[in-house]
């Protein structure tokens, strides 16, 4: 199970780390982590924001996988600050940089995202 933290999330394209707590940020090196020297499958993943994006905007979280989206993604709308994707999964090989991308439509006030999933 992974779990993060993305502080000060603003809008636009930014990316955060996997697991633990530190600042969205624009350069996805800069908090990329290492997957375990075994492929796994990412899935199950859930957000839920510090504050609703507001009517009309979006937050939107993404599993990335060595510079890549995965299908692993959920959007938070409106006036909600959860979201959930059990459906969806993907593999993330032995060896991978991995990361959570953030994007959002509209404009949104800075928030904290929270993000949990899972990796088997």
């Amino acid at each position: 199970m992974f779990i993060a933290r993305a502080n000060l999330y603003s809008g636009s394209t930014m990316f955060a780390a996997a697991t633990g707590i530190g600042q969205a940020t624009a350069v996805e090196s800069d908090i990329e982590m290492l997957s375990p020297n075994a492929s796994l499958t990412a899935k199950d993943l859930a957000v839920k924001t510090s504050a609703a994006p507001g009517l009309g905007n979006t937050v939107t979280v993404t599993v990335r996988a060595e510079g890549a989206d995965t299908s692993v993604t959920c959007t938070v709308s409106g006036l909600g600050t959860t979201c959930s994707n059990s459906s969806a999964s993907a593999t993330v090989n032995a060896g991978s940089r991995v990361s959570l991308k953030l994007t959002s439509t509209g404009t949104i006030t800075p928030l904290s995202v929270l993000v949990g999933w899972q990796a088997n």
